[in-house]
């Protein structure tokens, strides 16, 4: 019975993971909107990460230094004290990514 639990265990962890990668890739293939990502941005990121992306007190600069991979994880993810946004849309976050590394 340790041995089943084990193996559901591991198998549930490496279909999670697989499936933020899976996510990620279809982002990235769909037809993102600069326009659309700006009112995501200013509704969703601007307050910690600053109107421009240069940071403020609360979040880092997010100048587009980061690749759109990066961008697409640490939105979905989260990442040190930043929450997940998991629940906008692939499209939003399509549209999101374009718009940050914009500028």
């Amino acid at each position: 019975m340790k041995n089943v639990i084990l193996t559901l265990i591991s198998l549930l962890f490496i279909s999670s993971c697989g499936g933020s990668e899976a996510r990620i890739d279809a982002i990235l293939k769909l037809d993102a909107k600069d326009e659309n990502g700006k009112s995501i941005y200013e509704a969703n990121c601007s307050r910690c990460h600053g109107s421009d992306g240069s940071g403020t007190s609360l979040g880092p600069g997010i100048k587009s230094e980061n690749d759109e991979e990066e961008i697409i994880e640490v939105t979905i993810e989260g990442e040190g004290s930043m929450p997940a946004f998991d629940h906008l849309s692939d499209q939003e976050i399509a549209d999101l990514t374009k718009y940050s590394k914009s500028l």
